[in-house]
């Protein structure tokens, strides 16, 4: 970088990587630079290196500053210039560093408007996405010490240069890949409004605009200048040249605040702005910086040529001390702005705290007033603080103020009692706000709005069912529902006639909440009795009418009174004997149950009862009694029906019964097994015998039997005498082939037990075989030799036919051959037939082509032979032809022979160790039956 003094060019510094100073070994690349002369004398330049796309680069895409005092008389300077990198220094508004990604500087501008060189614009040339976030324009107020991003809106796009306009610094124009943009408010961009940025003229060419200048000269048109990347050089008139320029003052060039003290506000200083031109004037925006704010009339207003418009600024100053601050007032007027400083000095305010600072009235019922509480309001301070007001909000009331509205002395307090006055149910919330010189300091209030309590009682009134006398009736329930938010008190209930009454309320109850009076009938004679349920309270009294019947107790009555059995044989149960149960009393009787006592209670048993839950008044219902006796003597006991009804007496009905020797029942022979028979045919029936052995007669004497299996010839039904024997004959009709079994069941009620024949037979159909191994069906062999089973063909009785036999997929390289290959079998004949599976060969015996085909693969690579002279490859072609042929002698080889021999075959055709499984099927007449044999190969 050189400074040139008169025609001379003198070096004033080497950007060097990574340190200040004119000293470095390495030399950092310009990419762009821009200066501005000062008004004291000499400039401030600010340069930018290349980033870190071009090649090597040294500090890439950072920008560094320096001021720069020349000597004119010594033009190499006295002393040299200290730069400064600008690019790690805080961005304000962004969490992402200042070109955080090394890009290259497009463009730098240093505002003219400001005189100090300190507002600075910078370009970044990187396209923003959702992976990096590329901020294309910075901006900084105070030499780079700080930047803040200025993208807003802007669309995701590289920038190459940035202008602001000669007449209006807040007008900012930014040159973009997709066209231009500019703003009439970048002092407000930084934060980030949606709306800062807007497209600029129209018409240009589809091409990024690289470079941006204005021409703004009085006298000279007003235009914006934009060189684009290969679509030339276009212009439209600036943004400032719609209004026209003017000429305005202001009336005061800065401020001074007397003496405020600090978190309070100063009272307001007015700064008159006046259009002295002939134009319209425009002020599009007023910025105020340090301690100082303001309201005006003149932003985006429009004030005519002699008119004016008032700036109200106010001082409130943060902390003790001298402030300072600058409004800066942006209009259509040469220059653009105008500055007022600000400055004020501050004092420490005196110290007031409120105490306790939240105040809680808890529950206090709607429409009444709390206590008063309160609070404290205490001046630690040396000074004397001005109270302006106190004021309160919400369902709540200052009930005194002792602090009053003037000052409030040093290291004294005041009282203010504060009342919670509720109107509706719920939270409240408010605010004591205590307004002074030191500020505002307020307390929280709250509270709740309580509803009063009720005390509404469900239901009306209580009607019990009918209760026997002596006794209580379930409780009915009579609830209190308190639905306010206040507890209800001085809880009592009592009741009235016969009934009782008892609660879990007691005294009080809880809020929005409910409690049970439960009242018991307790009857004392028959017939309809009423009462009353009084239940008081801090409201009210109120009555619950009660009713109810007393029943005369229920009672049990039986028929017949006693129950005598006929003779019945030791462990046989006799026909059931019925006992009729009635309720005879007043009201309804629970549970009737049976017992059954004594010293023969073993030989009786209750059966089938139409006794339910509850025995009605008058109604009646029925018990089974049966009699299966233990021993040939007398059998004596009591059965007992009672209730769960309390005061039921139970009533006991004698049983009396005797037993003898039981009846036994024999069958000959124990089992009958049928020969094959034709299905849906009946083979010759089979006759069984059946005696009584015993002395007492084979009652209801049953013979039941199932499908496929039938009676025939049945000379047994009805009763069989002691000592007497029957017969009956068996059927076999099966339905399906293959084998059958069955039952033939005997039964007597007089018998102990039943007596069963076990049934059993095959079906056949017209023609059937069965299929088995003769010997093991898993062989294990050494690869290349061949494992041999047997299997043998049984025909069904009567069947005969030709047999045809077939391998499943052998394994690889496997062959499996049969031995005959086909059997015809006569009837009543059995047959054997050979497997050989040999573990050397490929196929199957069934694929095995005949031996004149053996040679086909040779005959087909011979047959082609001539067709190679005709290509141009011909030892090519030939010497696949001859890998043709090899194949297909080899094949031949392995695949001819039917098997037999005990010895691993020549060559590499073996079947691979492992155990293998293959079904061997074996047909005739359409019937088909397997097997499946296991090969192992070592």
């Amino acid at each position: 970088i050189g400074w040139g003094g008169g025609n001379a060019i003198s070096p004033i510094g080497i950007l060097g990587s990574g340190t200040t100073g004119t000293s470095c070994s390495g030399e950092a690349l310009i990419r762009t630079m821009a200066a501005m002369a000062l008004p004291g004398g000499g400039e401030t330049i600010y340069v930018a290196t290349y980033g870190s796309a071009y090649e090597n680069a040294r500090l890439a895409g950072h920008i560094f500053n320096a001021t720069v005092n020349p000597s004119f008389s010594n033009p190499s300077f006295s002393a040299s210039p200290v730069w400064q990198d600008l690019t790690l220094n805080p961005v304000t508004n962004d969490t992402v560093a200042m070109n955080a990604y090394n890009l290259d500087i497009s463009s730098i501008f240093v505002d003219s408007h400001d005189p100090t060189g300190k507002t600075v614009y910078v370009t970044v040339e990187g396209i923003p996405s959702a992976i990096q976030s590329v901020r294309s324009l910075y901006r900084t107020t105070d030499g780079g010490l700080h930047w803040a991003a200025m993208t807003s809106n802007l669309p995701w796009a590289p920038a190459n240069s940035v202008l602001v306009d000669p007449q209006d610094a807040n007008t900012v124009y930014l040159a973009t890949d997709a066209g231009v943009y500019f703003t009439t408010r970048i002092a407000t961009c930084a934060s980030g409004p949606a709306n800062c940025w807007s497209a600029f003229g129209t018409g240009l060419p589809e091409a990024p605009v690289v470079q941006l200048s204005a021409v703004s000269a009085p006298g000279s048109a007003q235009v914006l200048v934009a060189g684009t990347y290969g679509r030339g050089v276009w212009q439209t008139p600036l943004w400032t040249a719609k209004a026209g320029l003017t000429f305005a003052t202001v009336d005061a060039t800065s401020l001074t605040f007397a003496s405020q003290t600090s978190g309070t506000a100063s009272s307001a200083q007015t700064v008159t702005l006046t259009n002295t031109g002939s134009a319209a004037l425009t002020p599009t925006t007023i910025a105020v910086t340090g301690d100082f704010g303001e309201t005006d009339n003149c932003q985006q207003a429009t004030v005519n040529a002699g008119a004016s418009c008032t700036i109200q600024v106010t001082f409130t100053p943060t902390q003790a001390g001298s402030r300072t601050g600058q409004m800066t007032i942006f209009a259509n007027v040469y220059g653009g702005q105008f500055i007022v400083a600000l400055s004020g000095t501050a004092t420490a305010a005196g110290t007031v705290t409120l105490t306790p600072p939240t105040v809680d009235f808890h529950q206090v019922e709607v429409g009444t007033t709390s206590a008063p509480l309160q609070v404290e309001a205490g001046n630690s301070g040396g000074a004397p603080v001005p109270i302006s007001g106190v004021a309160i909000s919400g369902p709540f009331e200052i009930a005194s103020n002792s602090c009053g509205t003037t000052a409030l002395q040093p290291q004294t307090d005041c009282q203010v009692m504060v009342e919670f006055a509720p109107t509706v149910a719920g939270a409240a919330t408010g605010v004591l706000t205590f307004t002074d010189g030191a500020g505002t300091q307020t307390v929280a209030l709250s509270g709740t709005g309580a509803a009063p309590p009720t005390d509404a009682l469900s239901p009306a009134s209580l009607t019990f069912p009918g209760t026997v006398i002596g006794q209580l009736s379930s409780a009915q329930t009579v609830t209190i529902a308190n639905s306010g938010d206040l507890a209800l008190t001085s809880i009592a209930a009592l009741v009235s006639g016969a009934f009782q009454v008892s609660t879990n309320c007691g005294t009080q109850l809880a809020a929005r909440s409910s409690c049970s009076i439960n009242v018991v009938f307790a009857p004392t004679a028959a017939g309809v009795q009423s009462g009353t349920l009084t239940v008081s309270d801090i409201i009210q009294t109120q009555k619950v009418p009660l009713s109810g019947t007393g029943l005369l107790p229920p009672a049990i009555a039986v028929s017949p009174t006693s129950l005598n059995f006929a003779v019945q044989p030791v462990g046989v149960a006799s026909a059931p004997a019925t006992l009729t149960v009635s309720n005879s009393g007043g009201a309804p009787m629970a549970n009737v149950g049976f017992q059954i006592v004594g010293s023969a209670a073993a030989s009786y048993a209750t059966g089938t009862t139409t006794c339910g839950a509850v025995l009605a008044s008058g109604s009646s219902c029925t018990v089974q009694v049966i009699f299966t006796p233990t021993s040939t003597t007398l059998s004596a006991a009591t059965l007992v029906v009672s209730s769960s009804s309390l005061g039921v007496t139970p009533v006991s009905v004698p049983l009396n019964g005797n037993g003898s020797t039981t009846t036994v029942l024999t069958a000959t022979p124990s089992q009958l097994t049928f020969p094959g028979v034709l299905v849906g045919q009946s083979g010759a029936a089979q006759t069984v015998t059946i005696a009584n052995t015993g002395s007492f007669a084979a009652t209801s004497l049953v013979l039941t039997v199932a499908a496929p299996f039938s009676l025939t010839q049945n000379t047994c039904a009805g009763s069989l005498a002691a000592g007497k024997s029957c017969t009956t004959g068996v059927v076999f009709t099966p339905t399906a082939a293959g084998a059958a079994t069955g039952t033939l069941s005997i039964a007597s009620t007089s018998a102990a037990n039943p007596v069963a024949v076990a049934l059993s037979g095959t079906g056949t159909v017209p023609f059937d075989f069965t299929l088995t191994a003769s010997g093991a069906t898993s062989q294990t062999v050494v690869g290349g030799q061949v494992a041999n089973y047997t299997l043998v063909i049984t025909p069904a009785p009567g069947s005969s036919g030709t047999f045809s036999f077939q391998c499943g997929t052998p394994p690889t390289n496997a062959l499996c051959l049969f031995n005959p290959a086909s059997e015809t079998l006569a009837a009543g004949v059995t047959g054997n037939v050979a497997v050989q599976i040999s573990t050397g060969q490929s196929g199957s015996a069934s694929l095995i082509p005949p031996s004149g085909w053996r040679a086909l693969p040779l005959l087909c690579g011979l047959l082609l032979l001539p067709l190679s002279r005709k290509r141009s490859r011909a030892g090519l072609l030939l010497a696949v032809l001859f890998a043709i042929v090899a194949v297909g002698v080899t094949s031949c080889a392995g695949s001819g022979g039917s098997g037999g021999s005990s010895s691993p075959a020549k060559g590499g055709n073996l079947t691979p160790a492992g155990t293998y499984t293959i079904p061997v099927t074996v047909s005739s007449n359409n019937v088909q039956r397997s097997i499946t044999l296991t090969l192992t190969v070592d």
